[in-house]
């Protein structure tokens, strides 16, 4: 999965935004994290690295859950559930 991320994000938004976005200074805490935790993945550390990469990928994807839950809700039929 991880092998996947780092090469999809790039493909699916180019890499100079990928770059852009990813070394804010405001998000460096969380890039860190989340490249961190898939260093200690890499290296034989699973669980300590997939509870950084949760917390990376929380704080650089938070503010956008609020939009997909209101995308979700105007969905034919996931907004009944």
């Amino acid at each position: 999965g991880n092998l996947f991320f780092i090469a999809g994000v790039p493909m699916t938004i180019g890499p100079g935004r990928t770059t852009g976005y990813f070394l804010q200074p405001k998000k460096s805490r969380a890039t860190g994290c989340l490249a961190f935790g898939i260093f200690l993945v890499f290296v034989g550390w699973p669980i300590i690295g997939i509870a950084l990469e949760i917390f990376g990928i929380l704080n650089l994807f938070g503010n956008m859950f609020p939009v997909l839950m209101v995308v979700l809700k105007q969905m034919p039929f996931v907004g009944n559930i």
